[in-house]
């Protein structure tokens, strides 16, 4: 124990050690050397053969095809030997008359190629025994020969297919991964080489110091006497290990019998379920687990192929005709391919000159989307997938989900994390030279509503008056009218119309979006004329309106012909009525 302390204190003061002292000059030189060596292997990767590497390529194949050719003739002799060696010894045996070794073992007659060890060691015993010793050596002589002839052309035949590999091998070119791996290896080294020059942050002189203090508190604590907390706790460990071995030397009890034969019990049936067939129930069940089994397999191998390494993210575009489809080379024309060929050059990922507005997807399509693809930090791959790109007629507003997830949270399919809204439809031309216009409508809309007594007053067309809450003025006119009047819960309320309002021009109010604004809207205009609160008009008993004069005395009934009126004054006209006469109101 004291040796390992001694030996972990050391360790910490000498990483400590080599954090302080800058690296040695066999370390910088094994580091650059490293650094060399890496290069030169993504070098020799991204190079192509040179005719000297192909043409001796190409010798190597021919002299391995050559070697196979000698190899095989050797073999074809090295039979023949053995064959002729194994018919003498054959004929000889059968002279001598010597079957209990030979038939023993079937040597004889000649229709083995190779021999056993068992016959191979009935031959040495004859050889040792004088009896058929030359043939005999001889026979196995000539079967070493064909077994190494045998080792030689499976050896050149293994030469020849390592040799056109490697032809094979000079005509292609890196794959991917080859070159990610060399890439990876020189960045390590670049990153090991550079290591060397860094000083030691503060925190990693810190972790030393603390890593040597540590060591150094263990190593003092051995030399401690321990607690008589810590001799109770190991005096309580002896004692319960005693208690659990002198258990073992006790019988067990009528309990322990009947649960360990309970358990036996359930063994063996659970054994002998094992011998029954299953049912048609458990069979159909099982082959329902696996069919769903199956299909669950199959929807996570097509998750797996969709995924990718790399940014994702959905491009918003201008245009009129939804995404419905992936866009890729093949693909049928459209008015889709159009409208992403058009945002492409009006965004600068397509020139003018290079890429043509068409409804067809090309070669110059597909340069076009990876440029973008590039310029956004997207995995390059000259296709864009089902919903990667989004059309909105123009300009938007976005409103995000009181769901939007916060950093690192899982978001489940089908979440809405933010929603858009098209405030202007951009309209994009791009004329002859390459010069882009585009023009803009407004697509906001003011809805209102308008009681069904004064439905009369507007029309579709009339020009609105819409007051902003910073208090700007913009105009606009009635687009709709609703031709259904809604009644408003409780009926204590005059039943409406609701009215759309568009504003006029290409004016862009996205930060008003949803704010209450005031539309007036004016029928007829009258300018310079008496008014009265509507509530001063008396209906007459035959027909028409008066007012009710009020006189120092008295008041009288002045008849007066009623104009135009708005927000609860009326024009009206009528004789011996001038500005300031004070009229009777009802309360």
């Amino acid at each position: 124990q004291i040796a390992s302390a001694n030996a972990a204190v050391a360790q910490a003061e000498l990483a400590q050690t080599n954090l302080e002292e800058p690296a040695t000059p066999a370390q910088i030189a094994s580091a650059n050397a490293a650094v060399a060596q890496a290069e030169l292997a993504l070098e020799n990767l991204n190079a192509t053969a040179t005719p000297a590497q192909i043409a001796s390529a190409n010798g190597a194949v021919a002299q391995a095809e050559a070697n196979l050719s000698t190899a095989r003739g050797a073999v074809e002799t090295a039979l023949a030997s053995r064959t002729i060696a194994h018919q003498a010894f054959c004929d000889a045996e059968s002279n001598f008359r010597l079957p209990v070794f030979s038939y023993s073992h079937p040597i004889c007659p000649v229709d083995v190629v190779l021999l056993s060890e068992n016959e191979k060691n009935v031959l040495l015993a004859m050889i040792k025994d004088d009896y058929l010793s030359a043939q005999a050596n001889n026979l196995l002589n000539t079967l070493q020969g064909y077994q190494s002839a045998l080792g030689s052309r499976l050896s050149a035949e293994n030469s020849l297919t390592d040799a056109r590999t490697n032809l094979t091998e000079i005509d292609e070119p890196p794959t991917t991964t080859q070159l990610a791996q060399a890439s990876e290896s020189l960045k390590s080294a670049k990153e090991n080489r550079a290591a060397l020059d860094d000083l030691p942050t503060d925190t990693e002189l810190a972790q030393a110091s603390e890593s040597l203090k540590s060591a150094q508190e263990q190593r003092s604590a051995l030399d401690e006497p321990p607690t008589v907390a810590e001799l109770a706790q190991a005096s309580e460990s002896l004692k319960s290990a005693q208690e659990t071995r002198a258990a073992l030397d006790d019988p067990p009890t009528a309990s322990e019998l009947a649960q360990a034969s309970e358990s036996l019990k359930s063994a063996q049936e659970t054994r002998s379920a094992l011998d029954d067939p299953p049912s048609a129930t458990e069979l159909a069940q099982s082959e329902a687990s696996l069919e769903s089994a199956r299909a669950s397999l199959d929807t996570a191998l097509a998750i797996r192929d969709g995924l990718k390494e790399g940014s994702s993210a959905g491009v918003l575009m201008f245009g009129d005709s939804p995404a419905w489809r992936k866009f890729q080379n093949g693909m049928t024309p459209g008015e889709d391919i159009r409208q992403l060929e058009e945002n492409l050059v009006a965004l600068g990922h397509g020139s003018f000159e290079s890429l043509i507005v068409d409804q067809n997807f090309d070669t110059e399509t597909a340069d076009a989307i990876r440029q973008m693809q590039v310029d956004l930090g997207l995995t390059a791959t000259g296709e864009i997938a089902f919903r990667d790109v989004i059309f909105l007629p123009g300009t938007s507003v976005v409103e995000s989900s009181s769901s939007y997830p916060s950093l690192g949270a899982t978001i489940t399919p089908s979440s809405t994390l933010v929603s858009l809204f098209s405030i202007e439809r951009v309209e994009t031309q791009i004329v002859q030279d390459g010069n882009i216009w585009t023009t803009a409508e407004s697509l906001q809309r003011v809805i209102t509503t308008i009681e069904v007594a004064d439905q009369r007053l507007i029309d579709v067309g009339s020009e609105v008056r819409i007051e902003l809450p910073d208090e700007s003025i913009v105009t606009g006119a009635v687009i709709e009218i609703g031709s259904i009047a809604v009644v408003p819960q409780g009926g204590q309320n005059d039943p409406y119309l609701e009215v759309t309002v568009a504003i006029d021009g290409d004016v862009n109010l996205y930060e008003w979006t949803g704010a209450p604004v005031t539309a007036s809207i004016t029928k007829n205009l009258a300018e310079g004329v008496l008014s009265v609160p509507v509530t001063s008009l008396l209906a007459l008993l035959g027909g028409g309106y008066a007012l009710e004069v009020i006189e120092p005395t008295s008041t009288r009934l002045v008849p007066v012909d009623a104009g135009v009126y708005a927000d609860g004054w009326v024009e009206v006209t009528g004789l011996g009525l001038e500005a300031g006469i004070e009229v009777v109101t009802p309360q």
